[in-house]
């Protein structure tokens, strides 16, 4: 069972992978459904893991929360803290996705502070969630400050750095504008010249008219 568990994994994520998400899901759901969870725990929550990605690429955000909380507690049950952390996360994306902000700000602060330090990709992941939750409020200040850009070794990408600029225009202290322009200037350092001029140019829009400018062109 434990190979032929592995063997539908990949034929659900081959399928999904190339659009068949039906045939997927009917595969995948049928052999989720038939593995003892009491003996093969950790091959169920890889299951119920594809089936969240599945739902959540299918927009179905209630049932991908639904089998990315199956997967992180059949994670927990087989020992395997470091997938229970990564499914928590996805429940709170689907949460996020389901417009239940309250819910997965818990869920994405859990995350963050389960982490602590031992995965520090996964506490920027956790903390950018958080921001984007905040932007969706309204709400301006973040319970729980993100790593600085460059504390995981990888660049950031223009959805983090945007949440922060976000975040900096609705929040009127100077730490949060110091926030947003690190993030832009690590940006800038990576590479992505554009990306960050445009970044920049939403940071300076309300007091700045060439920025207003800069903006009207993209």
């Amino acid at each position: 069972p434990w190979f032929e568990l592995l063997l539908a994994r990949d034929r659900g994520e081959w399928l999904l992978q190339a659009g068949a998400y039906d045939r997927a899901e009917v595969l995948l759901r049928g052999a989720h459904a038939g593995c003892d969870a009491a003996r093969w725990a950790h091959r169920c929550a890889h299951l119920a893991r594809e089936l969240a990605y599945l739902y959540a690429v299918m927009t179905r955000y209630d049932a991908a929360e639904t089998y990315a909380a199956i997967a992180a507690q059949q994670f927990r049950a087989s020992g395997a803290t470091e997938l229970e952390d990564q499914a928590l996360a996805f429940v709170a994306e689907a949460q996020r996705g389901r417009g239940r902000l309250g819910l997965a700000a818990a869920a994405f602060a859990e995350v963050r502070l389960r982490l602590g330090e031992r995965d520090c990709g996964g506490a920027r992941y956790a903390s950018h969630g958080l921001a984007l939750i905040a932007v969706q409020r309204g709400a301006a200040m973040l319970d729980i400050e993100p790593p600085p850009p460059d504390a995981c070794g990888q660049p950031p990408n223009p959805v983090e750095v945007g949440a922060y600029v976000d975040l900096a225009r609705m929040d009127p202290r100077p730490a949060a504008r110091a926030r947003a322009e690190a993030w832009i200037a690590a940006l800038r350092q990576a590479g992505a010249a554009v990306d960050a001029d445009l970044s920049a140019a939403r940071l300076a829009i309300d007091g700045d008219p060439a920025a207003a400018a800069s903006i009207s062109v993209w």
